[in-house]
C-alpha cells in the first residue's frame, strides 16, 4: 500500500513537521514504518497511536538523528479498532506533539473498515463521504438509492485508487442509512 505524508497537519496546531507512514491501513499486528523529518536532534521520543477522538498509547521509544530525523517500526496494537481513523503521533518526554501522521487506517482482518458519515456528492457514479473522522471517503460499490445529505453508516474496504477524484478511496461492502437528525 502507498506512503501517506503529511507535510503539515491541521488537527494538531503548531505541529507542522514532516512524517509519513507505510503502510497506511491494516489490521492489528501490521507493521508499520513511521517516519518523521525536522524533529529536535538526537532527543528520545516516544511514537504513538492514537483513535480519532478517543486517547493513544505510546508504542515505544526511539532517539531522533543528529539531523533530527527518526525511522521506527511499530506493530499496531490489538486493541486498534476499525470503526475509527488513527494518527500516529511523535511526542517529548514531556508529552508535547512534535509531529502527527496523516490518518492510519486500522482494518478488521477482512480488511474492511466502518465509518459513519454525511454524503456529500454524488456525481456521474461517484459517491464522495464526509466521515465523522473529518476524512472524505470516495466511495464506490454498492450505493443504488444514495443521495446528497443521507447519513450512511458503511463498511468498505480500502482500494489502492479510484476513479473519482478526492478522499480516500473505498469500496462499499454494505451500508445502514439513518434519518436525518433534526437541525437547531
Amino acid at each position: 500500500m502507498a506512503q501517506q505524508t503529511t507535510p503539515a497537519d491541521p488537527a494538531v496546531p503548531g505541529v507542522d513537521r514532516p512524517t509519513s507512514v507505510t503502510p497506511w491501513s491494516g489490521p492489528p499486528g501490521t507493521e508499520v514504518t513511521v517516519r518523521g523529518e525536522l524533529l529536535p536532534a538526537i532527543t528520545p521520543v516516544h511514537v504513538a497511536l492514537g483513535g480519532t477522538r478517543t486517547g493513544f498509547e505510546a508504542l515505544t521509544l526511539a532517539l531522533t538523528t543528529r539531523w533530527g530525523e527518526l525511522e521506527e517500526m511499530v506493530a499496531i496494537p490489538d486493541w486498534a479498532r476499525n470503526d475509527r481513523a488513527h494518527r500516529f503521533i511523535i511526542f517529548d518526554a514531556y508529552f508535547s506533539p512534535l509531529a502527527t501522521s496523516a490518518l492510519f487506517h486500522v482494518t478488521g482482518p477482512d480488511g474492511t473498515i466502518l465509518r459513519i458519515g454525511r454524503v456529500a456528492e454524488v456525481h456521474e457514479g461517484c459517491v464522495a463521504l464526509d466521515g465523522d473522522d473529518d476524512q472524505r471517503y470516495s466511495l464506490t460499490g454498492a450505493l443504488e438509492g444514495i443521495s446528497v445529505g443521507d447519513r450512511l453508516e458503511l463498511e468498505a474496504v480500502i482500494l489502492e485508487e479510484t476513479p473519482c477524484a478526492g478522499g480516500v478511496p473505498v469500496r462499499v461492502t454494505d451500508f445502514q442509512r439513518f434519518s436525518p437528525a433534526p437541525r437547531p
